[in-house]
């Protein structure tokens, strides 16, 4: 009984971590962070924070595959809601992925993958690649059922797809939270833009 209470203090603890390490690393990025810093800023001594992570760059890697977690799970309850048409689903990715972006403070997107490899080895990178070109196909899968049912006119999938996700990668770069745009505005701006490029002209 006493391990489970001690297991479950020990969970909340390490999301906690995790929490405010998203919040330090969103603000200031990686290379300005200090390990010391995040210690500090829960109260914690240099010694306590490495019972729960080995040193920044274990602490990084773990806030990195939690973010893209919530990405995937996201994707795939959007991808397989049969009452959506590809229209609907290619706008919700859109505004989903703009809120995860965000409110998750997903510093290092899916397409920042290089930046990750040059911090840690094959080994462990390649969960993340992996997650990248699972969230990459579920993209496209809707760009091609768009296609097949006279939704979208006929586009080069990959070129098109890639493009759309990359204009939308890059809000993790330039937002702030001192604009005077929530994510849901900035996600229903970027929608109206880009599927733009997918509807029939005539």
């Amino acid at each position: 009984m006493i391990k489970n209470f001690r297991d479950i203090k020990k969970h909340e603890m390490r999301i906690r971590i995790l929490n405010k390490a998203e919040e330090i690393f969103a603000r200031k990025g990686y290379s300005k962070t200090r390990f010391a810093e995040i210690a500090k800023s829960l109260d914690m001594s240099v010694a306590d924070l490495n019972t729960y992570f080995t040193d920044k760059k274990d602490l990084f890697y773990e806030c990195a595959l939690r973010a893209i977690a919530t990405t995937i799970e996201v994707a795939k309850k959007i991808v397989h809601n049969n009452s959506l048409t590809p229209l609907e689903k290619v706008r919700l990715f859109i505004k989903e992925h703009v809120k995860v972006l965000i409110k998750k403070h997903m510093y290092v997107t899916l397409e920042q993958h290089d930046y990750l490899a040059s911090l840690y080895s094959k080994n462990k990178i390649g969960p993340i690649i992996k997650a990248r070109d699972e969230f990459q196909k579920m993209f496209m899968s809707i760009l091609q059922e768009g296609i097949k049912d006279g939704s979208f006119r006929k586009i080069d999938i990959k070129i098109v797809g890639f493009t759309m996700l990359g204009a939308v990668n890059w809000v993790s770069t330039w937002y702030s939270t001192e604009g005077s745009l929530s994510p849901e505005v900035i996600g229903n701006i970027q929608a109206d833009y880009l599927i733009r490029g997918l509807l029939h002209t005539n």
